[in-house]
């Protein structure tokens, strides 16, 4: 029996996978206060940890802004794995002098979402509504009920440079035609050890004025301490920046 159902663009281009390939598909849609998403102050910063631990078959997490906040700001964290999605959330603090209590603005709270992508099975669809195709073995490979992911495009780049100020490299996307779009980052922080007292890093941060639009960046630099207590640098020196992002339409998520 033949299984395949191919649904084609006028350029010959297949709009839905084929029997063999497994879909990159929409498993969780959370926010900062869902199950599962630690949040973490990190003293001495005005910035949070936010992580999300990956179930069986997730491989990535993606954040949108779906316009609720005009200065939503995240730098992707290094320590992203195959068992969490990781960043960081940046400038989003409100401080209650009353009762020394640092926290994020509700604003923030409402604006961010944040995207799991998994290419585990698909299940079956219970309510007996939507568009379903399946391989020849019987597993779902399109369901209207998980929203594939639809890539927009990518902004890469690395180089090396002289350190003497911080600088980076910075690029503005605005998708009109798209209610919502997210970002993914797929290479993060670097580090660049100093002989043995310090260590610089630099980020690739994604801000959002709006919910489609965004500016990215590897401007995020600062200094880390070691366990010696040390950091700064008396000397120029070299280092390597590298940063990678993928957009994606969220418009239907």
């Amino acid at each position: 029996m033949n299984a395949n159902f191919n649904v084609f663009t006028e350029d010959g281009k297949n709009l839905l996978p084929l029997h063999e390939q497994a879909p990159i598909h929409l498993t969780r849609k959370l926010t900062l206060m869902s199950d599962g998403v630690t949040k973490s102050w990190i003293e001495g910063s005005d910035t949070w940890g936010i992580e999300v631990a990956l179930k069986k078959g997730e491989i990535f997490g993606a954040i949108a802004n779906n316009g609720k906040s005009t200065d939503l700001m995240v730098a992707f964290s290094f320590t992203q794995s195959n068992e969490q999605f990781c960043f960081f959330l940046l400038n989003a603090f409100d401080y209650k002098e009353e009762t020394d209590e640092v926290v994020i603005p509700q604003t923030l709270i409402d604006a961010l979402e944040i995207y799991i992508f998994g290419v585990d099975d698909i299940p079956a669809s219970e309510s007996g509504t939507g568009l379903e195709v399946y391989s020849e073995d019987g597993k779902v490979l399109f369901s209207s009920a998980f929203p594939p992911m639809n890539a927009l495009g990518k902004y890469e780049g690395s180089y090396w440079g002289k350190f003497t100020q911080p600088q980076g490299k910075s690029e503005d996307f605005s998708f009109e035609n798209r209610t919502k779009i997210a970002v993914v980052c797929t290479c993060g922080i670097q580090y660049t050890f100093l002989g043995t007292n310090y260590v610089y890093e630099t980020r690739s941060t994604a801000k959002f004025p709006a919910a489609n639009k965004v500016t990215l960046s590897d401007t995020a630099f600062q200094s880390a301490f070691l366990p010696d207590g040390n950091n700064g640098v008396d000397t120029p020196f070299f280092w390597q920046r590298a940063w990678r992002f993928l957009l994606i339409d969220a418009s239907n998520f």
